[in-house]
């Protein structure tokens, strides 16, 4: 594939700060509601583990995106590249863009997210502007 746009993202300190406030107010609502101690221990352990496991990829920087009419290559930070196809349901606005892609040989699709602060205000307007018409 020869990409016809390339953008580089970065560690989102946004995404960061609404995932510790998205789990700061599910622990209060946990803690608030009358309901048995095991299950309020069970939701308190579930809401940390899975803010635990959000929490390192909003800030994580290096994934490197590839575009191609279509088509898409998608780097990890530790270089593993992923081939598939751009789907439809890609979402673009000014605050939030959403990738749908398909890799290659897999049956589900999935999204990468793109939040402003991830990258230079040009590129993220670029990025836009090529999953609206490219």
């Amino acid at each position: 594939m020869t990409p016809h746009y390339k953008v580089r993202l970065g560690g989102s300190p946004s995404g960061a700060i609404f995932i510790v406030a998205a789990a700061g107010a599910s622990l209060a609502l946990a803690l608030s509601i009358p309901i048995s101690p095991w299950v309020r221990t069970f939701t308190i352990l579930w809401i940390g583990a899975l803010a635990l496991e959000a929490y390192p990829r909003s800030t994580r920087a290096g994934r490197e995106i590839a575009l191609s009419e279509g088509e898409v290559e998608v780097t990890d930070p530790a270089g593993k590249r992923l081939d598939g196809r751009l789907r439809k349901g890609c979402f673009v606005s000014p605050w939030l863009t959403t990738i749908r892609w398909r890799p290659s040989g897999t049956r589900f699709d999935r999204t990468i997210l793109v939040l402003p602060d991830m990258l230079a205000e040009e590129s993220f307007r670029e990025l836009r502007v090529w999953l609206r018409v490219g």
